[in-house]
């Protein structure tokens, strides 16, 4: 019985199988082919919250404004993907695609803020256990701050599209597939608090390493066509959706105050937006050359909250991961080569 089952589950198959070769055509005619693309990268993060703005009785007011959301770096993009004539559901051609993508990108900022005479604020920052921190005493006293950011982003998609005519030599592609994406973010802040009047210095250090995994699909379209001889061009606008999650693991260290350990996780989920514009010249049969531009959403990224000190203003609250968007914006050249 269990064997003419199999033999019944295997006849299927076959079936399926020479349905699907039905369609496609035996002799249907296909190409290999391979994309590489380099080029600068801007992605815009959350602006960092370490050192705020704070008032004589320790309530945290807003984070300085150091300009460090934007970093700037290089993108490598590279995809192998096979193409074969069809007949299903009415397309003319099927696209199977593989493709990897990592940006890095970084930046410094800093500076120094000086508590003016009068002043009702000051300059300073809370340690992540949030049971000791420091603030620019007097005035004229001075925080010099320094911040180091570095950030990596990857992303692996395999995508199977479906290829049907618009018009003469303009073509739309359907794709679907899994999509999964890592941030490996890293921060690193000193500080330090000095004043001649007294003379004193207070210095602290914090090192994080915060790192998000994002598992999901994405589906799109891509409008490519010829616009003049040798001359091409495409439009690809995608959508995706990912379950997210995010491991933060922090070091502090406080001239006065020790130092520290933290680690937290959370859970999240996020959607995204991609569009990119291509314009490529036919350097040689099967040999395209171009310029793209692409620019790209992610609806959550990990966003530290430092708090303040909760047993005198519990509104601030303690060391907490939030969500925050991420815009990038990329371009730069490509290579187009079919392997046949």
């Amino acid at each position: 019985m269990e064997k003419g089952r199999l033999l019944l589950q295997s006849r299927s198959a076959l079936t399926v199988a020479f349905f699907v070769l039905g369609m496609t055509g035996s002799a249907a005619a296909q190409e290999y082919y391979t994309d590489i693309s380099v080029g600068a990268s801007l992605l815009n993060l959350p602006e960092t919250q370490f050192f705020k703005i704070q008032s004589d009785d320790w309530r945290q007011i807003r984070p300085v404004d150091y300009g460090d959301d934007d970093l700037g770096g290089i993108q490598f993009t590279g995809a192998f993907g096979y193409r074969r004539d069809t007949k299903l559901m009415g397309a003319k051609q099927l696209d199977f695609n593989l493709r990897g993508e990592i940006t890095s990108v970084s930046t410094n900022d800093g500076g120094v803020r000086e508590r003016t005479p009068d002043s009702p604020y000051r300059y300073g920052w809370v340690s992540i256990s949030n049971q000791a921190g420091y603030g620019v005493p007097y005035n004229e006293n001075t925080l010099v701050a320094s911040i180091d950011r570095k950030a990596t982003m990857s992303r692996l998609e395999a995508t199977i599209g479906a290829t049907y005519d618009l018009k003469k030599d303009w073509n739309a592609t359907v794709f679907i597939g899994p999509s999964w994406r890592y941030l490996d973010l890293r921060n690193s802040f000193s500080g330090s608090i000095s004043g001649s009047m007294p003379d004193f210095s207070h210095n602290c250090s914090l090192e994080e390493d915060v790192t998000t995994s994002y598992w999901g699909g994405v589906a799109g379209v891509s409008i490519t066509g010829s616009y003049k001889e040798n001359w091409s061009g495409s439009l690809i606008f995608s959508v995706s959706a990912y379950s997210s999650s995010t491991d933060y693991k922090a070091y502090y260290e406080d001239s006065s105050w020790g130092e520290s350990y933290r680690q937290l996780e959370a859970d999240e989920s996020a959607y995204g937006a991609d569009l990119k514009l291509t314009v490529d010249y036919k350097v040689s049969p099967g040999v395209t050359l171009g310029f793209y531009a692409v620019a790209q959403y992610l609806s959550s990224v990990p966003d530290v909250n430092y708090g303040g000190y909760p047993w005198m203003y519990p509104e601030d609250g303690v060391l907490d991961l939030e969500e925050a968007d991420l815009y990038g914006f990329a371009g730069g050249l490509q290579f187009t080569i079919a392997l046949y």
